[in-house]
């Protein structure tokens, strides 16, 4: 867990800017004579909680969120009855995208809410539990 926001930035001597983010093929127009390779961060542009993956799960789930700015960051489990079940999250956060692990084994199969919560907003997504 923690910040996964660094992404290699390629730079010519004429200022284009390439993010890597995968393999692929560059065309580098110009007269440039020499590029710059450079881990750097990539800031998110807003707070987005990713449907968790694998969903269905058992018992374990990945759950991936986005803070554009620091932040209190909470991320809570409930149950369908609305019963807070676990909280996964609950303090001061960087700027930056985050993955988290939850493992439901020591709870029922079942529908979960994962709720996010931020500066008084709240965005939720919806976890299958299957045993």
């Amino acid at each position: 867990s923690g910040a996964d926001n660094e992404h290699w930035i390629l730079t010519s001597d004429e200022s284009e800017t390439w993010a890597l983010e995968s393999s692929g093929e560059l065309t580098i127009n110009g007269n440039s004579n020499h590029l710059i390779l450079e881990k750097r961060a990539v800031t998110p542009i807003e707070f987005a909680l990713e449907q968790n993956y694998p969903n269905p799960f058992n018992p374990v789930t990945t759950i991936s969120y986005s803070i554009p700015e620091l932040s209190n960051v909470q991320i809570i489990i409930y149950d369908i009855t609305g019963r807070k079940i676990d909280v996964l999250v609950d303090n001061l956060q960087q700027a930056g995208h985050y993955n988290i692990q939850w493992n439901g084994q020591n709870t029922a199969s079942g529908m979960y809410f994962l709720k996010l919560v931020h500066d008084g907003k709240t965005q939720i997504r919806k976890m299958m539990l299957l045993k």
